[in-house]
């Protein structure tokens, strides 16, 4: 069996992409405008938590979207990085350059409106009673901070507490509450789990025994962290899972999608026992936990991803172009969101509030949010396609058409 086909995208797997980082936008704009939708109240259920314990929630649980964007980044990577196993070290110079150049440049951008809007955060927290606009962005805009999230923490060291390294390098990871943009923490995961898929990769082009065993072995030592969904996706990229013809039942694919979403929205009011003592268990050669609910999302997304991906009519339903449209802005958007709320829509809170009350204020800030959001992103985008030239580039010589030896006889 050759290597996943990677001629172009896959459309609807680009769709997916795209409404995962719609669930990331909406789950930061809600927990900064409307943090109702969000916790829980401390007493009495109300409306808004009958909302937030429902499957209503799975559209703006941005927590799980990551997850999948992870699992979805080892499927898509095991296809590419097949044609590259000869030349590792150049594949993954490339992947540098694919995720740090957006870094570097997402970085700038949010400093530009730190300067301009940096503390109205604060003041628009204030008038919200959001804990998430006051404890967030207290960031360093100056070169040298500019310089250490962009260079430094972005890619290699992540953030606290979320960070790959964050327990074991706490004093080199910085607080998220101190970054320029917040969703940049998980860009370490993205790189490291590129790594890992490479060496996947290159270890399945000598043997795909060795490939079967290797991966098994990852997928026990990471099977707490969030690097187990690369080899998830590299697993089911290796058979084609969500390439070829659905090979699940859609009545199997259907149940897996509910147990996922039910997982997920679950972690909300409850963490399963299982998932509970997996991530407190004291192992040392198990990667880091890190948090139970975290924990149980990334399985949650797991399943999701797998129901999605065996249901035929959705895979032609996603593969609409106004989606695949959105999955081509999903790594733009997802980079500029956080600083278009806490600068500009903090502004708009700041302003509107206090004279037309706070109903008024959110929904012109979620008005001018969609606007602008996607106003930024249309022009990152240039930036995005920049790298992904830049990575190509890079990692040219290193490409090559070879058949990899895969899991089975096929």
């Amino acid at each position: 069996m050759r290597a996943p086909a990677t001629q172009g995208r896959i459309a609807y797997l680009e769709s997916i992409r795209g409404l995962a980082a719609l669930q990331v936008v909406l789950l930061h704009f809600l927990t900064a405008t409307m943090p109702q939708l969000v916790f829980f109240s401390a007493g009495t259920w109300n409306a808004f938590d009958y909302v937030h314990a429902s499957p209503v929630f799975l559209l703006y649980d941005g927590q799980s979207a990551v997850y999948i964007f992870f699992v979805l980044s080892g499927y898509v990577l095991t296809g590419a990085f097949a044609r590259q196993v000869e030349s590792p070290l150049k594949a993954a110079l490339a992947r540098v350059a694919r995720l740090g150049v957006p870094a570097f440049a997402a970085v700038v951008f949010a400093a530009a409106f730190f300067l301009v809007f940096g503390g109205v955060n604060l003041e628009a927290g204030g008038a919200l009673n959001s804990n998430f606009l006051r404890d967030n962005w207290l960031a360093d805009p100056s070169i040298a901070g500019i310089a250490r999230e962009s260079l430094f923490n972005a890619l290699f060291v992540g953030y606290r507490p979320l960070g790959l390294f964050a327990s074991t390098a706490p004093s080199l990871a910085m607080p998220m509450s101190q970054s320029l943009d917040s969703p940049l923490w998980t860009l370490s995961f993205e790189f490291y789990g590129s790594l890992l898929v490479l060496a996947l990769c290159w270890i399945g082009s000598r043997s795909a025994r060795s490939a079967a065993l290797a991966a098994a072995l990852c997928a026990v030592v990471l099977i707490r962290n969030p690097l187990a969904d690369f080899v998830v996706g590299y697993g089911l990229a290796r058979i084609r899972f969500a390439s070829a013809a659905p090979k699940l039942p859609a009545g199997f694919a259907i149940l897996c999608v509910a147990i996922g979403g039910l997982i997920c929205v679950k972690s909300e009011l409850t963490v399963f026992l299982g998932a509970s003592k997996l991530c407190g268990a004291d192992v040392d050669w198990m990667f880091a936990c890190l948090s139970a609910v975290n924990l149980q999302k990334s399985y949650g997304a797991m399943f999701v991803f797998i129901g999605v991906t065996q249901l035929a009519a959705l895979r032609r339903w996603l593969a609409c172009e106004p989606l695949t449209y959105l999955g081509k802005l999903s790594f733009p958007l997802y980079l500029t969101h956080w600083p278009v709320i806490f600068g500009l829509g903090a502004f708009l809170v700041a302003q509107i509030a206090p004279r037309g009350g706070i109903f008024a204020a959110t929904a012109v800030c979620f008005a001018v949010m969609v606007v602008v959001c996607f106003a930024f992103a249309r022009l990152f985008s240039q930036v995005d396609r920049f790298s992904m030239r830049l990575s190509r580039q890079i990692g040219a010589s290193a490409t090559q058409a070879a058949v990899v030896p895969a899991f089975r006889a096929g």
